[in-house]
């Protein structure tokens, strides 16, 4: 293989970045935008769980990509619905819920009153 096709193979442009965020204006951006409130220790949980959206660092500051924050927070909301009932309803592709044994329960007999 030449060294020219070498050079001009191995580099791939990196695709652009979205605008980023610190964790602080996470904070800040989720509950404006989605009313999620979160503490400073509930952005590092987040994190460290991997519960949070995804994220890069420069250097040791965690770093969040606008549109990832968004597709993070839109499966955190529930569906859209248009009234009250609907929310209660179950929706028609969801599995039913496993129906639990009756629970036998043992019942105490009354104590035998002590003999004198």
């Amino acid at each position: 293989m030449s060294r020219r096709k070498l050079l001009t193979s191995a580099a791939q442009p990196a695709p652009p970045l979205g605008k980023m965020h610190t964790e602080d204006e996470m904070r800040v951006y989720i509950r404006e935008r989605y009313r999620i409130n979160a503490t400073k220790r509930t952005v590092e949980d987040w994190r460290l769980s991997g519960e949070g959206p995804p994220f890069r660092r420069s250097g040791r500051t965690p770093l969040y990509e606008e549109h990832d924050i968004d597709a993070w927070a839109l499966r955190r909301l529930s569906r859209a619905h248009r009234c009250t009932a609907e929310e209660q309803a179950p929706s028609p592709d969801a599995t039913p819920a496993p129906q639990r044994a009756p629970v036998k329960r043992r019942v105490r007999s009354a104590p035998e009153p002590i003999a004198s």
